[in-house]
């Protein structure tokens, strides 16, 4: 039962809930006599008669109360009320690091600079005998102030005993639990370890240490199969510290680092050697990293718990796309590197010309509304509609090579977007890139144009921009949520779009090769992976079928059960990865056209990677 608002509580009113767990529920509550706002824990009525459960409450109060550690949960009092066991604790007014994770808002910096936090109280806690037992990013808040406060010690153990335990239960959370806990060994410092190495693990990949479809099978992995390496799941990492999670996260105990701090120490350090110290927030997790197999699982697991379904790749890409941009937004609003930002613009190719920006100084970090970006402010996409001096408009036909951006955050990608009447389109766009830090960032791209086309910037949700402020007659026009049909843009904020492409004038985009009828009609076969159906305008019948072909993938199109064209897909292979999304659609054009859209993860990746096809009677056409 939740207690409503004003409800007084052994000297506390009750303002809110801000949270609930299996065992308690959490409220936002003002102490009466000096008003103080706390962070009020209320033990479940349900589990105020267990015993076990009484004590293992009663455990946390004391546990907490007893470490004197700037970034362990202050617990001010532990008391009994008419509505039940109670726990008065430090307000800290900001996210988990479960939800930072999730929302990809930290880079490399950020995250060991929450680690280092958590590692210095958990070492305390161990220095003072004491085992926490549940170490997960659930339960580590972080403060307005960006420091890391550890909290939930309601498992904790003094020593080595066994403290408070449901029989033939494991206690704690399994994609953190230590290999000898699940075998049923006592937990000690060297298992708070272990789940704190599986803590960093996921900060620096995106991913827990075992994604496994079941809890048998996570726990199986824990104790009988290598860890993975941290390069694998994120090749940006250096191997380096693959060596580090290797001993971090080994089986036998005695095998690991001797202190949580000392981990961190090693973390950055390998970070720095590489030159990687500024390494941007990781990108979502690909269903490569998802779907790793184990090789035998055991039946092993919790009594009540249910397996953990996979979830379907469409619905799985449609998360993607709606929580990945969130990446590094609260980095954004802490500064960057300042010898990044000060740096010069990267020089551009021969024979180009600048659309945009010309990158030539820093500016600030704005998100789709102009203001200082949030962890869940929209994502837009944004055009520079005048800068004086500056090219904006797509003179001819061409292409666009690469483009760059400046003193922007999180993820991003570049649009080519096309005015028609009141109206504009989004006719093509680039594979979305991440941005960790405030210097300037230049990607490769292969985007056809032509002219009148306008280049614009996807800025995806907790994303931002960069804008240089000041610069007389700058505007800009944006579309939120992102443009991906027609729409009049709404206006914009001022200043300087800090987006630059390099476009070359009659540059030809580089396509697959395509055969037509009657070359088509003795292909070989191949075999065929995904199909779709579907119905032009007119209402004919088409089926476009994405085929294996040796080591290759082809698009199949079929008119009336007899084969048309074909053409190549450029990048992917089979065997080199998973296919994420194979679908098709209609766009809003006069023409009998359907755009297909393929959404791919390469092996040892967890970057999502696309292309975009137009398909029209006997014929295809490679947008990007």
């Amino acid at each position: 039962m939740t207690l409503e608002a004003g409800t007084v509580v052994g000297g506390y009113r009750i303002e809110g809930v801000l949270g609930r767990g299996g065992m308690a529920t959490v409220y936002a509550a003002q102490q009466i006599e000096d008003g103080r706002r706390v962070a009020l824990k209320l033990l479940a009525d349900e589990l105020s008669g267990d015993p076990e459960f009484v004590a293992r409450f009663r455990r946390e109060g004391r546990a907490q109360a007893a470490l004197d550690h700037p970034h362990v949960v202050t617990v001010y009092e532990a008391g009994e009320s008419e509505h039940g066991l109670f726990l008065a604790m430090r307000l800290v007014p900001g996210p988990t690091l479960a939800k930072l994770i999730h929302e990809r808002a930290l880079d490399s910096q950020h995250s060991l600079a929450l680690l280092r936090d958590v590692a210095g109280a958990l070492d305390e806690a161990h220095a003072q005998g004491l085992v926490h037992r549940d170490v997960k990013p659930q339960n580590v808040l972080v403060g307005d102030s960006d420091d890391a406060y550890l909290g939930d010690f309601g498992l904790t153990t003094v020593g080595g005993a066994d403290g408070v335990t449901v029989t033939g239960r494991l206690v704690g959370t399994i994609s953190y639990l230590a290999p000898e806990v699940i075998r049923g060994s006592d937990a000690g410092p060297a298992s708070d370890r272990y789940a704190f190495a599986a803590m960093a693990f996921e900060c620096l990949t995106g991913t827990v240490v075992f994604p496994r479809r079941s809890q048998a099978a996570i726990l199986f992995a824990h104790t009988s199969e290598p860890p993975p390496r941290a390069s694998g799941r994120r090749p940006e990492l250096p191997p380096a510290l693959d060596r580090v999670f290797e001993r971090a996260l080994a089986k036998a105990p005695g095998d690991r680092p001797e202190s949580a701090v000392g981990l961190v120490d090693e973390i950055a350090e390998g970070l720095e050697h590489a030159g990687m110290a500024g390494l941007g927030p990781p990108p979502p997790p690909g269903a490569a990293a998802l779907e790793d197999e184990t090789a035998a699982p055991i039946p092993v697991a919790t009594p009540g718990a249910s397996e953990h379904r996979r979830r379907s790749a469409a619905w799985l890409v449609a998360a993607v796309v709606a929580v990945a941009g969130v990446a590094a937004a609260l980095g954004a609003t802490l500064g960057g590197d300042d010898e990044r930002a000060a740096s010069a613009a990267p020089a551009t190719l021969p024979g180009v010309q600048v659309l945009g920006s010309d990158l030539a100084g820093p500016g600030q970090a704005v998100g789709c509304d102009g203001r200082r970006p949030r962890p869940r402010s929209r994502g837009c996409t944004i055009v520079q509609s005048a800068l004086p001096g500056r090219s904006l408009v797509v003179p001819a036909d061409g292409v666009i090579r690469r483009w760059a951006v400046r003193s922007a955050r999180g993820e991003l990608a570049l649009a080519v977007v096309r005015p028609r009447g009141e109206d504009t389109f989004q006719v093509s766009r680039s594979r979305n890139e991440f941005v960790g830090n405030d210097g300037p960032h230049l990607f490769e791209t292969d985007l056809a144009v032509e002219r009148g086309d306008l280049v614009g910037l996807v800025v995806l949700s907790g994303s931002a921009a960069g804008v240089r402020a000041g610069v007389g007659g700058a505007r800009t026009r944006r579309w939120i949520p992102e443009l991906p049909f027609g729409r009049a843009p709404e206006r914009g904020f001022p200043g300087e779009l800090l987006l630059r492409a390099e476009y070359v004038r009659g540059g030809r985009q580089r396509v697959p090769d395509q055969l037509g009828e009657p070359e088509v009609a003795s292909v070989r076969p191949g075999r065929v992976v995904r199909r779709v159906r579907a119905r032009f305008k007119s209402g004919r019948p088409v089926e476009t079928a994405l085929v294996s072909l040796g080591d290759r993938f082809v698009l199949d199109q079929f008119l009336e059960g007899r084969r048309t064209a074909r053409i190549d897909v450029p990048g992917f292979r089979p065997g080199d990865g998973r296919i994420l999304t194979f679908g098709i659609y209609a766009p809003p054009t006069p023409a009998d056209q359907l755009d297909l859209l393929i959404e791919y993860v390469r092996a040892e990746s967890s970057r999502i990677e696309f292309h975009y096809f137009a398909t029209f009677p006997r014929e295809f056409e490679f947008i990007n």
